[in-house]
């Protein structure tokens, strides 16, 4: 049901860990680019903003780690 790794191999966990570091690359742009553009470019609230988009990145990690990091193996 959780987030629970099922690597034994050290590549396995290499491999885990660059993906897990890479998706949260991903959603740390998300994060920025929700910031440049909305409030940067377009001037809404960056209080509104900020918190719209931690909303986005906390989904966006939840599904990385289950679809992603975490997946099942077969």
């Amino acid at each position: 049901m959780g987030f629970e790794s099922e690597e034994t191999t050290a590549t396995g966990i290499v491999n885990e860990m660059l993906r897990f570091f890479g998706c949260r690359l991903a959603t740390g742009v998300v994060d920025w680019l929700c910031m440049f553009v909305f409030v940067s470019l377009l001037l809404w609230n960056d209080i509104v903003v900020k918190a719209g988009a931690n909303i986005l990145v906390i989904i966006l990690n939840y599904v990385a780690s289950k679809v992603i990091i975490f997946r099942k193996r077969m």
